[in-house]
């Protein structure tokens, strides 16, 4: 229920989807570490993130394998590593993509998964994690198709293959990627129906793995990456991936209109009455103030972005109030100061007196619900605030 009032529109919690009811979620970086003190059964963790598209499609083999497993001395386990009281295991164990399959003996690390991703071989390692692992079938050289339509591009034959041409897409790729796999067939029937109804240009690709000199001269640094040529000139980048795309950009190559400027931070713009806490201001301020309400946010999220105009507005409303203050956190630069105060998702929105008592606040998020609750806060709801800030008072 709390993971739903939080994103109401988002996928529903791996711990609280029935189906992975076998699977051991930790709820704490704290509480996994108790486990690998107490519990000496061999372990396989999964280290996830919600967004992950790779995650999402493990989940089900990894439940399913959960439930096999379950009552046969083996623990399944998983741990979401966005959370801010989970963090410590990213740098733990030198987590920086997802999965990470960790697999461990008597409360040690032992290895990294390297199995097939899917129910049988997950279940087949935890029943002898030394086997060696079944060889995965070798991927088949794009270049070496006697059918495909692609001109396959090297370092020695790119200049050639492109000074006489006038249109030229080039597609670079590595054999292991799985955007470029899910997008060799597109290009492919884009290559097909530009030749059926002879549309000028071609379809190119090269595999940036084995031609690493041509890659890093045109400074390739995410798979797939399509770069348009002009009689062997690089002209611009283009960001189209189905095939109805590719021939619509190849009738009529035009240069994309540049990225939007990246999102400035909201502390440093100039029109905001917000106030940004970190671990040096937030007790001397809070204590001070009889009405302060503080957003916990993440730049990235979604419901934080919608919330900021209207927090801001409230701020502004209420800015010659001195008994009232509206303050912010970045819990991606500040993560002990919101962990210290149990966030574990974001927007999290909390109303502080004097940084004695302190309530969730659960109202609305208009610039309206902001003003009506501060000028008129449901104390009758709030606690005393035990932390290490309140102690510092002391």
């Amino acid at each position: 229920m709390v993971n739903f009032m939080r994103d109401p529109a988002g996928d529903l919690p791996w711990e609280e989807d029935p189906a992975g009811s076998d699977v051991l979620h930790f709820a704490d970086y704290t509480s996994f570490q108790r486990h690998l003190r107490k519990d000496m059964r061999p372990m396989l963790i999964m280290f996830y993130v919600p967004w992950c598209g790779f995650c999402k499609r493990l989940k089900p083999d990894y439940s399913k394998a959960a439930t096999e497993l379950n009552g046969k001395n083996y623990v399944i386990a998983a741990m979401d590593v966005e959370r801010v009281e989970n963090a410590p295991a990213r740098r733990a164990y030198n987590i920086t993509g997802f999965p990470t399959i960790l697999y461990f003996e008597r409360g040690q690390v032992k290895r990294t998964y390297e199995g097939e991703n899917n129910k049988d071989g997950i279940v087949a390692f935890m029943q002898d994690p030394n086997a060696a692992p079944v060889q995965k079938e070798k991927e088949s050289d794009w270049s070496a198709d006697p059918n495909s339509e692609i001109v396959h591009l090297t370092n020695q034959g790119f200049e050639p293959a492109l000074k006489d041409e006038k249109s030229v897409l080039v597609m670079f790729y590595a054999p292991w990627c799985g955007h470029c796999k899910r997008m060799k067939p597109e290009y492919e029937k884009a290559a097909v129906t530009m030749k059926e109804r002879k549309i000028p240009g071609v379809l190119a690709a090269l595999d940036a793995t084995k031609e690493k000199e041509i890659a890093d001269q045109f400074k390739v640094r995410g798979y797939p990456t399509l770069k348009y040529f002009v009689n062997g000139v690089f002209k611009f980048d283009v960001n189209v991936r189905d095939a109805a795309k590719i021939i619509e950009f190849m009738r009529d190559p035009k240069e994309p209109p540049p990225p939007p400027p990246p999102e400035k931070p909201w502390e440093d713009e100039e029109d905001t009455e917000v106030i940004f806490l970190n671990e040096d201001n937030f007790n001397t301020l809070l204590k001070r103030k009889k009405h302060s309400l503080v957003m916990f946010y993440a730049p990235w999220c979604g419901h934080c972005k919608k919330t900021k105009p209207e927090f801001s507005a409230a701020a502004e409303a209420l800015k010659d109030d001195p008994r009232v203050v509206f303050a912010a956190v970045d819990c991606t630069k500040h993560q002990s100061l919101c962990q210290s105060h149990g966030v574990n998702g974001y927007p999290t929105i909390i109303y502080f007196s004097y940084l004695k008592t302190k309530a969730d606040y659960s109202a609305g998020r208009s610039s309206k619900d902001f003003i009506s609750y501060m000028t008129n806060p449901n104390l009758s709801a709030t606690e005393p605030v035990y932390s290490k800030h309140k102690l510092d008072e002391l």
